[in-house]
């Protein structure tokens, strides 16, 4: 913490993007710690930034990387197996471990280094996304490093659901989409509510050999009493897809639908069943108290070929359960509300993979935050976690008969928020972070070295966010610094009996510095905004000190235009640009840069009564682009879907 005290005075000015949505309500920022309702949230004095359900219908994303496009300071990424969301400078390769994606607080990420599954994630049941750009450890524990996106979904119940209510979503589109979302509430007493939700979508998508198929089932049961809340919570996901691998430029040039006969059998198909139970109760004015358990089971077969072997049939089988206890309290004094939350964080994940790799990771963690009100305009925020992690791990190569590893870490965080009026809010904060090896690095180390030591990182930021009329102007610096950054490393020495070159390590430390200027503007008849973002990102030390890190553009911007002046009409453009970067894993930064690009989608709306009619084209000047770009012997491109177009009815009942 004292190193904490002295660097929060010493934040490096440097280039990132921010966005906050138009509000005439005074600037208190809130993300939730965990569940959808809203119940516990905690003030943040950092990057906060919120996409409303007025804003997710506005944009009628396909996807959630669609979504996200263009909002401040993040990156999309698809290598053909699933969209991969990066924050703060953070590459591609290493998003899926240090960004943390949640679902109403709970995780999607895997504890080995495999995406986040967000095509589990259907739009229609998503009623926010609250996006926590920067260090959170404190309150999300291990991955959250870059950054968190806590996607919230809709609790029907609580719009006042008197008797059955629902609606229903048909979508049709290019590349043979068929696409069909409805949910479900009844109300069966005065406390007690049920709520369904069903999702599916069939398309073949733009590139041969990529068609995909995806379903959700969803049953929900709450029990809402005074002050107390219960809920039950059963979700079953199938997400199937075909992978057809990446192009050289020649065979790009030719024709970039192609898949190359290495890939025409590669698909991956999984079956995840969730369960959650939860209670919220106030103990008191001041004390609200909340527990949450889950489990998630993942069976997933797949087939992944390279560009010189075809692969073959593989499963792996993951579980994940939790039990995450929060007491939160608040006080009145006289300068304000004094905030405190309490947590504990009990993880464990088991993976097994059908070629003899078996894995436990077990974690166990506590922490503590609190928002200290100095003055009526000034508060202090301080917090604390400490983690505990073990792992169990069997491979048949480096540890045929298991072998354990135990480490442990802590990450601390301080802040402060000045608001000389509800229009006006600065920010100052620094805070720790941390991230754990997962078991695909711990089992591929170079000879001599046991297990990996924790990834640390330090964050620092300021900001201001200011409402000055009917216009919103943000504006954030940051730095975030990493050590012992874990990663893969072709040149480190083999693993004994490693298949292939190279080994994961604890890598020299990089550096990311960003600077962030959001605007945005609304008028009752239109609204307009952009952001900008530029980030330097680069490895501090070593053999590539001062090089860029890979995949990482300099600049990205986000622009919009949002037109409601026509009755029961809404018209919206969107543009993002992303600037051009050195490819994946070219460290040495070696090679020519990757093109930048921009993208334009354009979403009209019509509605009548309880029914919504939804026209959309999706890169509407048809740019030709890239969605993933890997040096190697040879320099291999994924590309994005050209100019596509989707409709879409619903209807409320």
């Amino acid at each position: 913490m004292k190193n904490l005290l002295i660097n929060v005075f010493f934040v490096t000015a440097s280039i990132s993007v921010m966005s906050v949505p138009i509000s005439a309500e005074p600037l208190q920022i809130t993300i939730t710690s965990g569940s959808s309702t809203d119940s516990m949230t905690t003030a943040v004095p950092a990057s906060t930034i919120v996409l409303d359900q007025e804003l997710i219908e506005q944009k009628s994303p396909d996807s959630l990387g669609e979504l996200l496009s263009g909002v401040a300071g993040i990156q999309i990424s698809n290598n053909g197996g699933g969209e991969v969301v990066s924050l703060r400078g953070i590459s591609s390769e290493n998003s899926a471990s240090n960004v943390m994606i949640l679902v109403d607080g709970r995780r999607l990420n895997n504890n080995d280094i495999s995406r986040p599954d967000l095509n589990s994630v259907f739009i229609g049941s998503i009623e926010r996304v609250e996006i926590f750009q920067g260090s959170a450890a404190v309150l999300y524990g291990d991955q959250a490093v870059g950054g968190v996106i806590n996607i919230i979904t809709k609790d029907n119940y609580f719009a006042g659901a008197d008797g059955l209510e629902g609606s229903v979503n048909l979508s049709i589109g290019s590349y043979n989409k068929r696409a069909l979302q409805a949910s479900v509430t009844e109300k069966f007493s005065q406390n007690l509510w049920f709520s369904g939700d069903f999702d599916f979508l069939d398309t073949d998508n733009y590139r041969d050999h990529t068609a995909a198929e995806k379903s959700s089932s969803q049953l929900r049961m709450d029990y809402q009493k005074n002050d107390s809340l219960f809920y039950v919570e059963l979700e079953r996901v199938n997400d199937n897809f075909e992978r057809s691998g990446g192009l050289t430029l020649a065979e790009l040039e030719q024709d970039r639908t192609q898949v190359l006969s290495n890939f025409t059998n590669d698909f991956s198909n999984t079956e995840t069943d969730i369960a959650r139970i939860g209670v919220e109760a106030k103990l008191s004015e001041q004390w609200l108290y909340k527990v949450d358990a889950f489990t998630r089971e993942a069976e997933q077969v797949s087939i992944s070929s390279g560009r010189t072997f075809t692969g073959s049939q593989s499963e792996t089988e993951r579980s994940h359960g939790g039990l995450n206890p929060r007491l939160s309290g608040k006080y009145k004094l006289g300068a304000g509300d004094l905030s405190i939350l309490l947590g504990a964080d009990y993880n464990v994940s088991d993976i097994v993979f059908g070629w003899g790799r078996e894995n436990q990771q077990t974690t166990r963690d506590i922490f503590f935050q609190t928002t200290v009100p100095l003055t009526r305009k000034f508060d202090v925020v301080f917090g604390s976690r400490k983690s505990k992690v073990q792992d169990e791990l069997i491979d048949p190569s480096l540890y045929p008969s298991g072998t354990e590893f135990k480490n442990s870490t802590t990450a601390s965080e301080l802040g402060l928020a000045f608001s000389p009026n509800k229009n006006m809010r600065y920010y100052l904060r620094v805070a720790e972070s941390y991230r754990l090896a997962k078991v695909d690095e711990q089992a591929y180390t170079s000879p001599g070295v046991l297990g990996l030591d924790p990834q640390t990182g330090l964050s620092k930021e300021m900001g201001a966010d200011l409402n000055i009329d009917k216009s919103t102007i943000s504006v954030n610096i940051y730095e975030l610094a990493l050590e012992d950054e874990i990663i893969y490393d072709s040149t480190a020495p083999t693993p004994v009996g490693g298949f292939f070159a190279g080994a994961n390590v604890n890598a020299d430390k990089s550096l990311r510095k960003g600077v962030s200027l959001a605007y945005n503007y609304a008028q009752p008849a239109y609204q307009l905004g952009f952001n900008v973002n530029s980030v330097d990102a680069k490895f501090d030390s070593g053999a590539n000190s001062g090089n860029d890190i890979p995949f990482v553009a300099d600049i990205t911007t986000g622009v919009f235009f949002n037109y409601s002046g026509i009755k029961n009409t809404n018209i919206r453009l969107d543009s993002t640009y992303v600037g051009d970067r050195f490819a994946v894993s070219d460290n040495a930064n070696s090679g020519e840069k990757v093109d930048s690009y921009s993208v334009f989608n354009l979403t009209t709306i019509y509605r009548l009564n309880n029914r919504s009619y939804q026209f959309k084209v999706n890169n509407l000047f048809d740019e030709e682009y890239e969605s993933y770009v890997v040096e190697g012997s040879d320099r291999v491109y994924t590309p994005a879907p050209t100019r596509n177009f989707t409709f879409k009815a619903s209807y409320q009942f």
